[in-house]
Parts: C-alpha cells; structure tokens; sequence
C-alpha cells in the first residue's frame, strides 16, 4: 500500500499535479479570478441595461419589457 501511494505521487508530481487534491494550482487561481472578474462585468452590465430600460420606458411610456405569465394579448 505504502508503495502504491509513493508511485501514485510520483506520477503526480511527473505531471505537475500536486498530491492533495484539493490544493488549488496557480493557474486555476488565475482562472478564478478571472471568471470573478468577468461576473462583476456582466452584473454591472446586467444593471446598465436595466436602468437604461427603466428609463427609455417612462420617457416613451411605452411597455418595453415582455410581460411574462399573459396568455394571449
């Protein structure tokens, strides 16, 4: 058994992966990173657009945004 785990990390390391599963490597904390910063852009756009919506609909009074749950108009 004591042999087996020693080849197992030893593969491990010939692959650049650690022997604790889960200790994050550098490049997913890159990744993470950058996908938190990608969800911070898309909620402030996600909000922009929101409020730009808001706004074009009391300046025109027009119902822009889709009414959900209306069957038939």
């Amino acid at each position: 058994m004591i042999k087996y785990k020693a080849r197992q990390q030893a593969k491990l390391k010939g692959v650049g992966l650690s022997s604790d599963p889960m200790k994050p490597q550098p490049d997913q904390l890159a990744s993470v990173e950058q996908l938190q910063k990608l969800l911070e852009q898309d909620c402030l756009r996600n909000k922009l657009l929101n409020a730009m919506l808001d706004i074009a609909q009391d300046e025109l009074q027009l119902p822009i945004r889709k009414k959900f749950g209306r069957i038939g108009l």
